[in-house]
């Protein structure tokens, strides 16, 4: 059986001009390119780091609102840095994006989804290494439901 994932580091073009990524980006964050894959893989993996809190910024939050959003299995790899919060200024819903343009349109395609990003993180952030995180709807009305070792 062939599994499909995304790999968004891999395939973002990090060293283009802002002004070029914006133009490959278009007008609407749910038609990007990570979110057309998101929505055909079979598979997220979150890879997460010790040197920073990958939910300070507000993609690395819309890829994960987005992949609950389409229903997909969000594999939980590596760890946090040592104290990462979970919660707070600067992430989440209040992460940011060097481009404003980017992060009004992140900040309403999340809001879209009427999913609660916030939980979501915090979910992801405490969840422990080699876990997955549910996908049932009742994600977050049980502390105890957020992850299948």
């Amino acid at each position: 059986e062939t599994r499909v994932f995304w790999i968004d580091f891999l395939a973002a073009p990090l060293t283009w001009p802002p002004s070029q990524v914006s133009l490959l980006m278009g007008a609407s964050a749910v038609h990007w390119p990570f979110a057309t894959a998101l929505r055909h893989c079979q598979d997220v993996a979150v890879v997460r780091s010790t040197v920073c809190n990958m939910y300070t910024r507000l993609q690395c939050v819309a890829e994960l609102v987005l992949a609950r959003h389409f229903e997909k299995p969000v594999k939980v790899i590596g760890s946090m840095p040592p104290r990462a919060e979970s919660t707070g200024d600067g992430i989440g819903i209040a992460a940011r994006c060097s481009a404003r343009e980017d992060e009004d349109m992140l900040r309403a395609a999340i809001l879209n989804t009427s999913l609660d990003a916030d939980a979501l993180v915090a979910k992801a952030v405490t969840a422990p290494a080699g876990s997955e995180l549910a996908v049932g709807a009742t994600d977050f009305e049980d502390p105890n439901s957020c992850c299948v070792q």
